[in-house]
């Protein structure tokens, strides 16, 4: 029954779902995380049972581990001196654990401390490394690069900064004390890089890429030194300390903050006061922000302005009442969105996104249903955004919000154990209509201007029935329903990403109405990988939405077949661009056990369905008179999609690709306010991930708007080359790139690719690596020590599990024996903490079969083989800006659902 359609999310744990005696039954995607390997324990936990279960948990070709964390099980492979550098990837994620000596988790690194992780690394000019703390509060640790001339004899009185200028000295950089830092290099060649443990404990993730994943502060950003923008909570329960707390308590908006000569913060935007230094908690202990204050003011009064600034930005963030403190950024006109995660929204650009923005970025007078798990209202990137919902759950039990259905959607999140939509429902609305281009705040939306109208039908575990499903189509629609009520304005698109069961005329007849009463009805194929039809997105009156990759080729969970409509981004595990991140979609989050507003990396058709959703409010506001026909007759003909899979309609991609200025246009060409003409050449991926053994991959050029010929893809070195695959006359089309490795020496490589056309020349870099496992050893991708395991589904036990480390291929070849007939979870994940509990952020997760499959439950009655899956790092992409940390929490021991056995 459960055929469901949605993505996963990087930061909960799977859940059984919940099957309801109702006639039909929705649900989402459970969540889960990845894997890697290598031999089993010889000796692994057995209860009986006559049944066996193997296969391979692979780690994707981006991903290492820190050599010495704090799992006592884990192999420890020394990084704390320059001689013991652990070599890195590039592009790399890499996660690891520091702490203080006597902080932290009893474990083999609690009484020494483990202060210092030193990588050694070939980076490129203009490549950045990126430090996120998932937890700030617990410690902080600083970022460091030196260059490879480094040794422990020169260098080491600069190691974590204790002492000297490792910039004036030894040509490192460094930066100030935060929950996420930066370095972005300059000059290419080998490095150290340095992650350092200033206080407390704690995990972290390092990103070795293109771009910076995230808003992670640097002196070197360009912002008025001095100016701090922040957000207080009201009232602000540091009130008292301030001379102007009514100002501050009673205002939702933004203050600007001076930081004057004496170290204190003036208040200019409301009127003025002065905020002492005495009553904001400090990051760190008193010498060691004095000590890194000292370095910074060897770099001259401007730098050290600055650095100052974002001391006090980091202080501020770590107060209960602030809700971010940020630098006042200098910004320039423009119709790219300034969000501070817009660089990881690779899936804007594959759909021709930032020209559409030039034409129009919606309007509020159109609004947008999501029908799904409701939404964390109080997100920062939902403000302004948001009209009057309902919430459809009418089983009390079910609703867990202790009523059956009333006004209030907000999603309550999971309510079992391990419940895995992590907030779906705000998600999906963040790539309909997040609060976007706000002064560098989060992520962007597709629609900037447009209204969202929150409905709740799942519960938190993603569980709901069709019966609420329909009922909130209908108010959603303007249309008679429980409620006993229809908004002030109806919607005029639905986005449904969710599914289940099999075809209902009582929903096929709703779904009608909805249409005849002019909504347009989008929902996601499924992620089952299979042509079986899934609804609502079956039903006439329906589009339906299929996931492509960075590539624009069909994903492998995408379902396909004769009733799917159109195709947009639903993401993949991959890194093709090499940014050290999965192309996944990024998007609004929110993390429950300690009360953040996240961004979260998701995949899946969920995450394709309200691209479509989004485009179509562009589309409804340059011409509001459209109707669902319209919307249907123009992409029937191709005036919405970008034609990609077989020419015209196909069972991949639908009528195709799903193109924003193309559809912009359309709507504008159809009776509304006509659009400038817009001639332009889209190249995707704008760059190019080889990593350490690929050596060949796609590059696609498109033109929706026409006059586009290509004069020739040139490449800067012999070894790069580019060939024609599929090209039309005006040299449109797939192009193969070959890389040759043989006569280069081991080290990082960037090279450039030219595409020149009569418009203008794209330089596309394309980044590998020479090297291998034997050449290099320790130079492999690999999550670090993982405990495979098999859990109860209903009550999260820990019935058997294998503890395991990667083959020189990154895989991880596990088999259990003895295993009982029942259902069961397959989880494999690492505990760098040592707190028993695997999947914590900054470690590695995996849950069979993929963090997209709707029902993660492997039902074994007899032997089971090749049963794969991947695993890959918990990452929920904080901000400095969005950061509410609690300081109260000093423990990560009931955060993650799913322990492991203690030896």
């Amino acid at each position: 029954m459960n055929a469901g359609m949605s993505g996963f999310i990087q930061q909960y744990s799977v859940s059984r779902l919940i099957v309801l005696l109702v006639f039909l039954v929705f649900t989402l995607a459970a969540c889960g995380g990845g894997g890697g390997g290598s031999d089993p324990d010889p000796n692994p936990p057995q209860t009986g049972g006559s049944f066996s279960i193997s296969g391979k948990v692979s780690t994707p070709n981006y991903i290492q581990s820190d050599g010495d964390v704090n799992d006592p099980n884990a192999q420890v492979r020394e990084n704390n001196s320059f001689s013991q550098a652990q070599k890195l990837l590039n592009p790399v994620t890499i996660s690891g654990y520091t702490n203080i000596s006597g902080e932290g988790k009893d474990g083999p690194l609690f009484q020494n401390g483990d202060i210092s992780d030193i990588y050694r690394v070939s980076l490129r000019a203009g490549q950045t490394i990126s430090l996120v703390i998932p937890h700030h509060e617990l410690g902080d640790m600083d970022l460091y690069s030196y260059p490879a001339s480094c040794t422990n004899t020169t260098c080491s009185s600069n190691r974590c900064a204790r002492d000297g200028d490792p910039e004036g000295n030894s040509g490192g950089s460094f930066e100030s004390a935060g929950a996420n830092e930066k370095i972005t290099i300059s000059e290419t060649g080998d490095y150290f890089i340095e992650v350092c443990a200033w206080e407390g404990f704690g995990n972290y993730t390092l990103t070795v890429g293109g771009k910076p994943a995230q808003n992670a502060f640097s002196a070197e950003d360009d912002f008025v030194p001095g100016d701090i923008i922040a957000r207080f909570k009201k009232p602000s329960i540091g009130a008292s300390s301030l001379k102007t707390s009514t100002a501050i308590a009673s205002n939702d908006r933004a203050v600007l903050l001076k930081l004057n000569d004496s170290g204190s913060l003036d208040l200019l935007a409301s009127s003025p006061g002065n905020i002492p230094q005495s009553a904001i908690r400090v990051a760190a202990s008193h010498s060691s922000i004095q000590t890194k204050r000292s370095i910074a003011a060897a770099k001259g009064a401007e730098y050290l302005k600055r650095w100052d600034t974002l001391n006090m930005i980091a202080q501020l963030n770590l107060r209960e009442d602030v809700i971010f403190a940020e630098p006042n950024y200098r910004v320039h006109a423009s119709q790219v969105p300034n969000d501070e995660l817009y660089r990881l929204q690779w899936h804007y650009p594959l759909i021709d996104l930032p020209a559409a923005w030039d034409i129009t970025t919606g309007s509020s007078n159109v609004i947008v249903a999501i029908i799904d798990t409701g939404i964390k209202a109080g997100h920062p990137d939902f403000q302004g955004q948001l009209t009057d919902g309902y919430d459809f759950i009418s089983n009390s039990t079910l609703a867990a919000d202790g009523d059956g259905i009333d006004a209030d959607p907000n999603d309550t999140g999971p309510t079992s154990p391990g419940g895995g939509t992590g907030h779906h429902g705000t998600h999906v609305a963040g790539t309909v209509a997040a609060r976007s281009n706000d002064g560098g705040e989060g992520v962007a939306g597709v629609s900037w201007q447009t209204k969202i109208m929150p409905l709740r039908v799942l519960n938190g575990d993603g569980s709901g029935n069709s019966f609420d499903i329909l009922q909130a189509v209908r108010y959603a629609a303007g249309l008679q329903n429980d409620s006993g009520s229809v908004p002030a304005r109806k919607a005029d698109i639905i986005n449904l990403s969710l599914g289940g069961g099999s075809f209902s005329q009582e929903a096929q007849d709703v779904f009608t109405q909805a249409y005849n009463n002019g909504v347009v009805i989008v929902a996601a194929a499924g992620n089952e990988n299979t042509a079986t039809l899934s609804y609502p997105a079956s039903y006439d009156n329906v589009i339906s939405v299929s996931a492509v990759d960075i590539n624009k080729e069909i994903t492998d969970y995408s379902n396909y077949g004769t009733q799917v409509d159109v195709a947009a981004p639903g993401g993949s595990s991959t890194d093709t661009n090499g940014d050290g991140y999965p192309d996944r979609v990024a998007s609004l989050g929110y993390d429950k056990p300690n009360g953040e507003d996240i961004y979260v990396l998701k995949a899946g058709t969920s995450m394709a369905s309200p691209h479509i959703a989004g485009v179509f409010a562009l589309m409804k506001s340059v011409n509001p008179a459209l109707t669902p026909n319209d919307f249907d007759t123009l992409l029937a003909a191709g005036d919405l999609t970008e034609d990609i899979g077989n020419t015209g309609r196909d069972d991949f991609y639908g009528h195709g690709l799903i193109n924003a200025l193309k559809a912009v246009n359309a709507a504008g060409n159809s009776g509304g306010t006509p659009p400038a003409p817009t001639t332009q050449l889209t190249v995707t991926p704008s760059s190019v991930n080889f990593a350490l053994t690929d050596t060949s991959a796609t590059l696609t050029l498109s033109s929706v708007s026409g006059g586009v010929t290509i004069n020739g893809l040139v490449s800067e070195q012999p070894y790069l080359t580019a060939s024609p695959q599929t090209v039309d006359a005006s040299g449109l089309g797939i192009y193969q790139l070959t890389l040759n490795r043989n006569a280069l020496a081991d080290g990082i490589y960037t090279v450039n690719l030219q595409v020149q056309s009569n418009l203008d020349s794209i330089t596309i870099p394309v980044v590998f690596q020479v090297g291998s496992p034997v050449t290099s050893p320790g130079l492999q991708p690999e999550a670090g020590y993982l405990y495979i395991t098999l859990f109860d589904p209903d009550t999260l036990d820990n019935k058997f599990q294998l503890e395991l480390t990667a083959n020189p291929q990154g895989v991880y070849t596990y088999s259990f024996t003895g295993v009982p007939a029942g259902d069961y979870l397959l989880v494999a994940g690492s505990d760098f903490d040592n707190n028993d509990a695997i999947c914590d952020f900054s470690e590695s997760c995996g849950v069979y079969p993929r963090r997209d499959s709707l029902n993660s439950v492997i039902t074994i009655n007899g032997n089971r083989s090749n049963i794969d899956f991947l695993v890959d790092y918990e990452i929920g992409l904080r901000t400095n800006a969005l950061s509410t940390a609690n300081p109260t929490a000093t423990s990560f021991a009931n955060k993650r659902p799913f322990s492991r056995t203690v030896r």
